[in-house]
């Protein structure tokens, strides 16, 4: 009986098992410092939720959304009343910045999808007289965010708020 290859197999099986008890042993301390850093994210998580820091996230995004769509607002009305004004003037010197301009107002105005039910029908009146200047856009051109679908981009209202109040801010109201 040759018990020399019987010995060099135990030999390589018990080197196996070696190299396999050291991999264990860092295997182990890897899974410990996972399991201490799940406990930190987790005690950070309750943290957070024990001083409120997402609802008053929440509440700040909110508050955000309702001074942007005022001061979207109040920028429509400006300019609505600077086109009526200039109308009412000269209607026949001003007629090219009339309407360049009452084509930047209906590009201001919520579409009908974006606009809340309750806000549908309480447009202030000064938007009504200056759109009214010209005649309503084609339907056939209507563009992608009023064709009913949920667009997430440069087309959805919030992102079209936030540029209409960039392009205000960088350039504000012309004078007459």
């Amino acid at each position: 009986m040759n018990t020399s290859a019987l010995t060099e197999a135990r030999q390589k099986v018990a080197a196996a098992r070696a190299a396999l008890a050291d991999d264990n042993a860092e295997i182990a301390e890897g899974q410990n410092l996972i399991t201490k850093l799940q406990a930190q994210i987790t005690a950070l998580r309750a943290r957070q939720e024990a001083k409120g820091l997402r609802a008053t996230l929440a509440a700040a995004e909110a508050a955000l959304v309702a001074a942007e769509e005022a001061a979207v607002k109040d920028l429509a009305i400006e300019l609505a009343a600077e086109i009526v004004k200039r109308q009412a003037a000269d209607p026949l010197r001003s007629y090219s910045w009339v309407i360049e301009n009452v084509t930047k107002l209906r590009g201001m105005i919520r579409s009908e999808i974006d606009t809340p039910n309750n806000e549908k029908y309480s447009q202030h009146p000064i938007l009504t007289q200056a759109l009214a200047l010209l005649p309503p856009a084609d339907p056939i051109d209507r563009p992608i965010f009023e064709l009913g679908h949920a667009q997430i981009g440069q087309t959805d209202w919030a992102t079209r708020r936030r540029a209409i109040l960039a392009a205000a801010e960088s350039t504000p109201l012309e004078a007459a």
